[in-house]
């Protein structure tokens, strides 16, 4: 019996067994089901920043969506540096303009004086002949306000300052002693108020603008010093063999930069207009000469606060560049159309002073100009009839006397009659050798683009 109840259990074991080998077998083999658990997983925030600031302009991506490397989560619009990039653009075209221009000879003929109260009768006589003459140097510069002015803004000594002078286009050096940078960056203040909300928005923008425009000149610095020393420079100009370092790697005994302002005027106008003045800048109107000198005062304030690799200078000094740095802004007050120029020097929108020379001036000094040290461009065109007698060009004298009395710094004198002009703008074959001056030099005006002609055209002939 025991034998027979140890065989049933044995039996029963095996058929257990079995069933089990057997279920674990047909596991293993059939199809797994996906296996779902439902719940909330904490997992780490990452927030995202810009390098510049920047508008959101579009989010493509929602809670919970799967990412990798290199998906675009979302699309930034800023402003600034499109305006930066069209900026650079503009002046990159400018530069290959007069590249062109340079390989194919032509010459920028360009004298300058400095006047003081002990100029003599006869030095002004010898400008007004050559004015006369339709040549239109030499352009001229208040010697006491550059003298009062320059040890303000830059570390000269004494001893070097009766050396200052200008470079090609005017911008303020000390020669033989000096590495500035001509023109080593530049604002258009007209771009910046116009893609700003308020003027209070508009002046952050210019901080910003300033101190990048400011960090972009030291990187070009020291990229030059490294990989494009000047060895010529560096044997003539003094103290950089003394030091053992190249022109470039500040190796002159001064070295600052000057920073251009484009627009300035034509901001003006446009705050004016914004805050219902009527009136345009160079008509000696009181609340836009306000606005002007609060403008200014505020842009040279930054631009002097700031170092490069030296000091650093505000400048008007535009060349040809007014017509490219007008391509890209929208039309505003004085200009009427999308794409004008902008003006062409520190005074009036060309062809809307109308009042007259003397409150053409009066407008220049509510500037004020001394303190653009790195020198403001005042282009003023007369007419011929003014040089034609002594007593004629007395009144012309005065007016410059009184001008650079008063802290004007630096003005450039264009006299050719509208008719002359009208006459060369049609028949620019006609009128090789015709001369006017232009953003700190003087140029053939048959050489220069239709638009540029076509500005000069506009600029008020004035009669004392």
């Amino acid at each position: 019996m025991d034998k027979k109840n140890r065989m049933a259990t044995l039996v029963c074991g095996s058929v257990v067994l079995g069933v089990i080998g057997l279920t674990v077998c047909v596991g293993l083999w059939l199809p797994k089901s996906e296996e779902i658990i439902q719940g909330e997983v904490e997992v780490t925030d990452y927030r995202l920043s810009s390098k510049v600031p920047a508008r959101v302009l579009e989010i493509r991506v929602e809670e919970g969506d799967r990412v990798r490397q290199g998906d675009t989560l979302v699309v930034l619009d800023a402003p600034d540096v499109d305006a930066r990039l069209r900026q650079a653009e503009a002046a990159y075209h400018a530069a290959v303009a007069q590249e062109r221009k340079a390989q194919n000879g032509t010459r920028r003929p360009n004298t300058g004086i400095r006047i003081d109260e002990n100029t003599s009768d006869e030095t002004w006589q010898t400008i007004f002949d050559s004015w006369e003459a339709h040549n239109p140097t030499p352009s001229l510069y208040n010697d006491a306000i550059y003298k009062e002015t320059l040890p303000q803004f830059t570390d000269v000594r004494p001893e070097d300052l009766e050396h200052y002078a200008m470079g090609g286009c005017t911008e303020t050096m000390f020669e033989g002693r000096s590495q500035v940078g001509s023109i080593d960056a530049g604002l258009n203040l007209l771009e910046i108020y116009r893609n700003s909300d308020s003027y209070e928005s508009f002046k952050a923008a210019v901080k910003y603008h300033v101190k990048a425009a400011c960090e972009a000149v030291v990187l070009n610095h020291e990229f030059a010093a490294k990989y494009n020393p000047a060895i010529i420079r560096t044997l003539f100009v003094d103290d950089c063999i003394d030091k053992g370092r190249d022109f470039r790697d500040c190796g002159a005994r001064y070295n600052g930069s000057v920073i251009n302002l484009a627009g300035a005027t034509d901001t003006i106008n446009a705050i004016a207009a914004d805050r219902g003045i009527k009136g345009m800048f160079g008509n000696d109107n009181p609340e836009v000469n306000a606005i002007a000198h609060e403008l200014y005062d505020f842009v040279f304030k930054e631009i002097t606060s700031q170092r490069t690799y030296g000091w650093c200078l505000p400048s008007v000094i535009l060349l040809t560049t007014y017509a490219a740095f007008g391509t890209y802004v929208p039309a505003s007050a004085g200009r009427p159309t999308d794409g004008a120029p902008l003006a062409d020097s520190s005074g009036a929108y060309q062809g809307t002073d109308a009042k007259g020379p003397t409150s053409l001036i009066n407008s220049v000094l509510s500037i004020p100009p001394k303190h653009g040290i790195g020198t403001l461009i005042f282009n003023l065109r007369l007419n011929v009839e003014m040089l034609k007698t002594p007593e004629k060009r007395a009144i012309v004298k005065s007016l410059i006397t009184s001008f650079f009395k008063r802290g004007g710094m630096q003005i450039q004198v264009t006299i050719v009659d509208q008719e002359t002009l009208r006459k060369a703008y049609e028949k620019p074959e006609d009128y090789p050798n015709l001369m006017v001056r232009i953003g700190g030099y003087s140029e053939y005006y048959t050489r220069l683009s239709r638009t540029l002609q076509a500005e000069i055209l506009k600029r008020t002939e004035h009669c004392c």
